[in-house]
């Protein structure tokens, strides 16, 4: 079955200005058997011009295999559902069309994964943003502490949690796991848990890069508003608390910190609670929430280095432990819940974020 050393999959939907700069980040690639490689783009309904400049593509890139689908707009997890269906490389790794890698990232991904390949499903590479209007380019915080190409165990390592598709995992053919053709968000998260969590282990090389791109100072989608998201994320949250629970009951810390990192991103964005709903929606929606939250360790959320400590103390306030703050024998802080000391800080601050005028009444948040 194996045709080539890796399939890299590209769902394209009205990219025509970006696709090729994705698809020569392929063609400039150092790898020396370039003819290994195959690239799937899948056009998904695209209303540009995205199809001719695939297919313009393929005529000029003759070094390494080209394969086009088409067909109706499906979303962009059909579309790489499609493509894994089509693949017939070793490895696969997922670029979105206005995306591209460094040169050196098939190479070092194919090696490391070729040397340890009995140990790992998937192989991670730093995700770096580039800015479209200043061409700068910079990593993502959570990579910063994983320091060296390695294994990492998902159990014990804090901080190798794997949200989105900058990885290289393998091709098992017929049983390959496909993406939730439900969820147009985090429908990464749930893929990439999914396969990592058969070894609670993962690959990470430094040395490859993968860039995101972005455009001028903001990387946020009105789409992004718990209008359109919000039963989206808990759709994920619930499926993942649901399936990936311990003997005990309790679920995996891997299943809670990569859960952690997202309501941290919303509640930086101000997104995770669900604003456009009323009365019993509301209590209901709500309710949801505070049981994924309360299923997360407290030691989770205090050990999190990318959360603001207010942040952390707001969580586990919401999950009915009740924060205490008291003065220490030498004049600072400490803040605690029902069973430990969390924080001891010199001074504190009060954070006003929210607060509506209701039946004459202010209501502060």
């Amino acid at each position: 079955m194996e045709k080539y050393d890796v399939s890299v999959v590209i769902p394209v939907y009205n990219c025509e200005k970006y696709v090729k700069k994705c698809v020569k980040s392929i063609a400039n690639q150092d790898y020396e058997k370039l003819d290994r490689v195959q690239v799937i783009l899948v056009d998904d309904g695209s209303i540009d011009r995205s199809l001719e400049v695939c297919e313009k593509l393929k005529k000029e890139n003759k070094n390494f295999t080209i394969d086009i689908i088409t067909g109706e707009n499906e979303g962009v997890s059909a579309a790489r559902n499609k493509g894994i269906e089509l693949a017939k490389g070793r490895y696969i790794m997922f670029i979105d069309a206005d995306d591209f890698i460094s040169k050196n990232a098939i190479r070092l991904l194919v090696d490391f994964f070729d040397k340890h390949y009995d140990e790992i499903d998937g192989v991670v590479y730093p995700r770096y943003e580039y800015n479209v209007e200043n061409g700068k380019k910079q990593i993502l915080k959570r990579y910063l502490d994983m320091e060296r190409t390695q294994i990492y165990d998902l159990e014990k390592d804090f901080w190798a949690i794997q949200p989105t598709l900058n990885i290289i995992v393998k091709n098992l053919y017929e049983n390959n796991i496909l993406f939730d053709t439900k969820v147009y968000f985090h429908e990464d998260i749930l893929y990439n848990t999914e396969i990592l969590m058969k070894k609670l282990k993962v690959g990470y090389l430094k040395e490859a890069k993968y860039y995101y791109r972005i455009y001028g100072n903001s990387t946020t989608d009105s789409k992004e508003t718990p209008l359109y998201s919000y039963e989206q994320f808990m759709y994920v949250a619930e499926t993942l608390f649901d399936k990936y629970k311990d003997e005990n009951g309790r679920v995996y810390q891997y299943v809670q910190r990569i859960i952690l990192n997202v309501i941290r991103y919303r509640i930086l964005k101000d997104k995770l609670f669900p604003y456009h709903l009323e009365g019993e929606e509301w209590s209901k929606a709500y309710t949801r929430l505070i049981n994924i939250i309360k299923q997360i360790d407290d030691e989770n959320i205090i050990q999190y280095k990318q959360m603001d400590k207010y942040h952390k103390m707001y969580l586990i306030d919401l999950k009915n432990e009740k924060i205490v703050v008291n003065s220490s024998y030498n004049g600072s802080f400490l803040i605690s819940n029902q069973e430990h000391i969390l924080f001891s800080e010199s001074s504190i601050e009060i954070v006003v974020n929210r607060f509506r005028l209701k039946n004459e009444k202010i209501y502060i948040l």
